[in-house]
């Protein structure tokens, strides 16, 4: 699967130089936008899964949070296509804004009813607060390189995770591959052999969570449930 390519939302923001500014009805364009309705619409364009609950600065803000993806303001300056990201609570009230990074000290943003929308320079007086650079999409900017199938099972961990955070994982589960996943993740710490059953939450499985928790030092290690606080604990680095 060819990861989706920021160049290609920075292009679409480009294009849509000197059209109006509106913060309200279609604000996603293609006829007018606003600073958020620019960003989503372009990073919708590329071909990048905006998640239904993001609609404005603070659903971007949110999702970055989410999915790990806050950086630096100064990397995202660096960063071709990177989202800025700016505004009391991060983003409610008339003093949010997000912006596309242009990679070079400036910004593509719909600015206001005065300005319109165009490049400018990042530091408007605007104080960003927050970059944003989305996991599992292509950043020609970011050094070292990443491999695009690293990135691509970061983001299936994380997705798994915030599963696991909803519906906690237990014994008498139907068969799935995000059972098959904690197995796996269990054998990687030489908790369960790597063999037999590896998509059922056995006795096995459940022995080798009781036993995870114990070494993890979580709150609830008494339970053989397997749930938010466990599945971040596994995804840490050792």
């Amino acid at each position: 699967m060819t990861q989706p390519d920021i160049e290609v939302a920075v292009q679409y923001a480009l294009a849509q130089s000197g059209k109006p500014y509106r913060a309200y009805g279609n604000r996603f364009g293609p006829d007018y936008f606003d600073c958020s309705g620019l960003v989503i619409a372009s990073l919708r364009h590329a071909g990048i899964s905006v998640p239904a609950d993001v609609g404005n600065t603070v659903g971007l803000y949110n999702w970055a949070k989410r999915v790990g993806g806050l950086v630096s303001v100064d990397k995202a300056v660096r960063t071709r296509g990177a989202i800025l990201i700016k505004g009391k609570n991060y983003g409610y009230g008339p003093l949010g804004h997000t912006a596309i990074s242009l990679g070079d000290g400036r910004e593509m943003a719909a600015h206001g009813v005065r300005s319109g929308i165009h490049p400018s320079d990042v530091y408007g007086g605007r104080n960003y607060q927050d970059g944003f650079i989305i996991p599992g999409v292509f950043y020609k900017d970011l050094q070292p390189p990443v491999d695009p199938e690293v990135i691509a099972t970061l983001v299936k961990l994380e997705q798994w995770r915030l599963r696991v955070a909803l519906k906690p994982l237990r014994m008498g589960d139907p068969d799935s591959g995000d059972i098959g996943i904690l197995n796996t993740l269990l054998a990687q710490r030489g908790l369960r052999p790597t063999t037999g059953l590896m998509n059922r939450y056995t006795t096995v499985t459940r022995d080798a969570v009781v036993h995870f928790k114990k070494l993890a030092h979580l709150s609830n290690i008494v339970g053989k449930t397997f749930g938010d606080e466990a599945a971040a604990a596994i995804l840490k680095p050792r």
